[in-house]
């Protein structure tokens, strides 16, 4: 259901872009029914309209503009933040691209033998996610990202999902009609309703310390409880060998959570749930498209 480990891109982000992206978002972002959050979670992306905002200054076609929410962010300062958005998100979707998920390469071969159309990874997930820490203004300390354990609907456009799915068929591969047909026994409820199927596809997230603690030691945890194993984001890996980790996963099948963070004292070892020093761990990543979205009549060549 996952893959985690080394990031092997390097992201060149410097104090100075992580201080305009903490200044662009400065609340805690978006209010999910799925789930609710400590620190700050944002998502943001194309919006299908001919509705534009002239705060943004944006001067391209109106249909192509990013969707904010103006009053929990500074948005005199998208045109900023943006580039740096895509640069990384671009990055994470590259990343999962490399990793083996079947998912994005069969919607896109499914789309392309029935339509003609070709997509790619970065129209079938175009929403950037962007985590991090927020300051507190009763305690006074910075309060990292954290949530409850969840479970998203990850799946892509119905009719790709259904292209997807007759894809599959047509294969006559065996190894992947099986794979397939085990996600759809072990999760039926995720994976196609009484009318149609859901094709889940892959979340990827990357997971950045942007400073190191000599004093105090974090333990944080992502766990994907419905899969039984976790991946350590703990402020281990700032140094000169590792300095990010990624993750992909089924977000649409596995429940999953990002734990509270513990520190502990490197040399008293005593340990405090309250952040004893400024926040570390910065998180981005892409997500699929769950807007419907009208596409080409399917078209059958023998």
């Amino acid at each position: 259901m996952g893959r985690f480990g080394t990031y092997p891109r390097k992201t060149p982000l410097s104090r100075g872009h992580m201080k305009l992206l903490n200044e662009t978002y400065p609340s805690s972002g978006l209010s999910r029914h799925c789930t609710a959050h400590e620190g700050k979670f944002y998502t943001c992306h194309f919006r299908y309209s001919d509705m534009s905002n002239s705060n943004m200054a944006q001067v391209s076609s109106p249909s192509q503009h990013f969707y904010f929410d103006e009053r929990k962010m500074h948005v005199s300062l998208l045109n900023f933040s943006q580039p740096i958005l895509n640069f990384i998100a671009n990055k994470a979707i590259q990343h999962c691209d490399s990793v083996g998920q079947v998912q994005m390469g069969i919607v896109r071969q499914a789309v392309l033998s029935s339509t003609k159309e070709k997509v790619e990874s970065s129209t079938i997930a175009p929403h950037i996610i962007l985590t991090g820490w927020k300051f507190n203004e009763v305690t006074k300390c910075n309060e990292p990202f954290a949530n409850m354990e969840h479970v998203e609907n990850d799946e892509c456009l119905p009719e790709w999902g259904e292209l997807a799915d007759d894809y599959i068929v047509e294969s006559g591969c065996t190894a992947l009609i099986d794979y397939f047909k085990n996600m759809q026994r072990m999760y039926p409820a995720r994976t196609h309703t009484t009318s149609r199927i859901k094709f889940q596809c892959p979340t990827t997230c990357v997971w950045m310390h942007t400073h190191i603690c000599d004093v105090f030691e974090s333990n944080q945890q992502f766990v994907l409880s419905g899969a039984g194993c976790s991946w350590d984001i703990s402020n281990y890996f700032p140094n000169d060998i590792v300095n990010q980790v990624s993750g992909t996963f089924l977000a649409g099948l596995v429940d999953h959570v990002s734990t509270q963070t513990m520190w502990s004292h490197r040399l008293n070892h005593m340990v405090t749930l309250i952040c004893p020093t400024n926040g570390t761990l910065l998180a981005w990543g892409s997500d699929p498209n769950k807007n419907k979205k009208k596409i080409k009549n399917k078209s059958k060549t023998k």
